[in-house]
């Protein structure tokens, strides 16, 4: 199964530090492979992450992060939105994006 979380850096319109950024980002990727199921090897080498930029419409500007792998079809992903949803609290953010199951062709 294909998962994808998509996080912005801002709290509002400030740019979170440094080492907040990076502990949101391991928040995420820990959530990620801790949910896969007991038969799922992957681990976090197995995620990929693709770093943008983009705009919001009263023009502020924030980095975002895409976060995503491959896993079993035993994955919990109640489990994953659970702790996203934590997590998501935890760092003073609006939304956290997630993507599932995409269709490839």
């Amino acid at each position: 199964m294909y998962i994808q979380v998509n996080i912005g850096r801002n709290i509002g319109n400030v740019p979170m530090q440094p080492n907040p950024w990076e502990s949101f980002i391991a928040a995420v990727q820990d959530a990620l492979v801790n949910h896969r199921g007991s038969l799922d090897l992957s681990n976090l080498d197995d995620l990929e992450m693709h770093s943008g930029e983009g705009t919001w419409e009263d023009g502020t500007i924030e980095e975002s992060l895409h976060i995503s792998g491959l896993f079993g079809p035993n994955y919990d992903l109640d489990g994953l939105r659970e702790t996203l949803k934590a997590v998501r609290q935890a760092y003073g953010q609006e939304a956290v994006a997630l993507l599932t199951e995409s269709e490839l062709v």
